[in-house]
């Protein structure tokens, strides 16, 4: 089998220079299998001389230690949010909002939220990951507020 190498010119006119001295091909067919060997080596080592199922347990943990930090911190901006809002936005979010059309909303932005959700992320370490547990924490805190003081205004 034929394959094309593209090199910077300058390499090629030294190339160019060694060609009767040199083979080239079966250089550069060490240079591929040396290459091949060393990631083979290292995939191997680390299924060898890494207990991958406690690592992956380990990684799952924190993730859900993080996720969870990140829902209790949507709770607390979701009381927040409440407590300081008017009244039209609190019975918007409390009664009309749910999490699928949080996530789905061109990027957190209408008509009364406005860009709410939009500035708050962009001010805060969100990853697509983290945001589902925040906005989830955000509205069981506001629905709950709600459905509390909806009761008595």
């Amino acid at each position: 089998m034929k394959v094309t190498v593209s090199i910077p010119d300058a390499l090629h006119e030294k190339m160019q220079q060694h060609k009767a001295t040199l083979n080239y091909s079966k250089i550069f067919q060490e240079a591929v299998s040396t290459a091949i060997a060393s990631k083979e080596r290292l995939k191997k080592n680390i299924h060898e001389e890494i207990d991958m199922e406690s690592v992956i347990e380990r990684l799952r943990q924190e993730k859900k230690e993080i996720m969870e930090d990140y829902y209790e911190q949507g709770k607390a901006e979701g009381i927040f949010f409440a407590k300081n809002v008017s009244f039209t936005e609190l019975e918007h979010a409390g009664t009309e909002v749910d999490l699928k059309y949080l996530i789905s909303s061109s990027r957190f932005r209408n008509d009364l939220l406005g860009d709410y959700f939009t500035d708050y992320c962009r001010d805060s370490p969100f990853s697509e990951t983290s945001l589902v547990p925040f906005m989830r924490g955000w509205l069981e805190a506001v629905k709950t507020f709600w459905n509390e003081v909806s009761k008595k205004i």
